[in-house]
């Protein structure tokens, strides 16, 4: 497994042309779409300088209020501003504060508010006339142009796939290469639209696997709601660490940090027993997204796939 990844590694970074007869693994990319390939939430309707705002103000700490101990300002709002249970009016309230974030921070005495400040404004202006994140682009372009052999396989909670657009923009971007197939996971069940349910999880990856071009899928983010966001529940990433022609990946921007939590918004579920720990397979298969990273980064994905 080292061995393929390293080599995969190998071949982008040093640009080196090579066929599709050359023995290299088929990339299977598992992607989600809000904050890991675009940087707005169409689901929620939030605007890209709302979503650029939040996403700094989850990593800006500073000590708010004088008897109050350093925390994000996101932490801030949550825990301090308004409190409780999240409810829609909650939610909203919290969004209302930090759609006012670079305000505040402006007027606010932290000692990098500058440097943050216009950080945010340079995401603004890398992603201007853009929808998807360009370090994304440079990925898929890099790909293509060393014809590596790789799919595509969408998967969010939102209604993404159903509008269309994140799939029309890749094609754009692949020129030639289309979605043939999209549907939805269902309490662990595929459901791939003209075709009969999938559920065993050895079918499901054979069907990723051998089917033709790429794929769009819309995760079952009630039943993972249901659960309290448990692991379990999440999206179902059914891989095979035995199979030697196929390399799987999975991006998203809410990827659990901590391997052995029973929470998480990703199932790991490997067809074949492996005697790899739970938290190499963590480390080896999943790739946590940093939107505002991504961003400012054109290498951000090329730099995702190194261990």
């Amino acid at each position: 497994m080292f061995n393929k990844i390293i080599f995969f590694i190998f071949i982008l970074y040093q640009f080196n042309t090579f066929s599709q007869e050359c023995n290299t693994p088929l990339l299977l990319l598992h992607l989600d779409v809000n904050k890991t390939l675009i940087a707005e939430d169409q689901t929620a309707g939030q605007s890209l300088e709302f979503m650029i705002a939040s996403e700094i103000a989850e990593k800006t700490v500073h000590q708010w209020e004088p008897n109050l101990p350093p925390m994000s300002y996101a932490d801030y709002v949550r825990k301090i501003l308004v409190p409780g249970a999240t409810t829609k009016e909650i939610k909203e309230k919290r969004k209302k504060i930090l759609r006012n974030f670079i305000n505040i921070l402006e007027n606010s005495d932290h000692p990098d508010k500058n440097a943050i400040i216009a950080q945010y404004y340079t995401c603004i202006e890398k992603m201007e006339g853009r929808y998807l994140i360009p370090s994304f682009v440079k990925f898929l372009c890099i790909l293509k142009e060393q014809k590596a052999a790789f799919r595509i396989i969408l998967r969010t909670y939102g209604n993404d796939i159903r509008l269309g657009k994140v799939t029309k923009e890749i094609e754009s971007v692949l020129d030639g290469d289309r979605f043939f197939y999209r549907g939805s996971f269902k309490k662990g069940t595929l459901k791939i639209k003209g075709m009969d349910s999938m559920r065993k999880a050895e079918e499901i990856y054979l069907f990723f696997r051998d089917t033709i071009g790429h794929v769009a899928i819309q995760d079952d983010w009630k039943t993972w709601l249901k659960d309290n966001k448990r692991r379990r529940s999440g999206k179902p990433f059914i891989f095979d660490p035995a199979d030697k022609e196929i390399l799987s990946l999975f991006f998203d921007d809410n990827i659990n940090s901590d391997p052995d939590s029973e929470f998480g918004i990703v199932n790991l579920l490997p067809i074949n027993e492996s005697e790899v720990s739970s938290s190499l397979l963590h480390k080896l298969y999943l790739r946590k997204v940093e939107t505002i990273e991504a961003i400012l980064d054109e290498d951000y994905f090329l730099k995702l796939i190194k261990i």
